[in-house]
């Protein structure tokens, strides 16, 4: 499975601090080659879905995007 760039993987570089081509390089090796990385979901689609949450996941509680959720109260 070929995984590419897209705003999914730009704004978690940018959360982690690191380029978008060594994202990609992590998430096509745990995707497409689980040897190297000791993943333990047994397909690529198992796979896909957990690192797609992963990914997710620390988008939707990264400091950014809470401070973006947060009502803001009327002056």
């Amino acid at each position: 499975m070929k995984i590419s760039k897209g705003p999914m993987i730009e704004k978690f570089a940018a959360l982690i601090d690191e380029s978008v081509d060594v994202v990609l390089e992590w998430v096509n090796n745990y995707v497409n080659c689980p040897g190297l990385l000791d993943i333990q979901e047994p397909t690529e689609k198992e796979r896909m879905d957990s690192i797609k949450c992963y990914i997710l996941f620390r988008i939707h509680n990264s400091l950014t995007e809470q401070i973006k959720a947060k009502p803001r109260l009327a002056a």
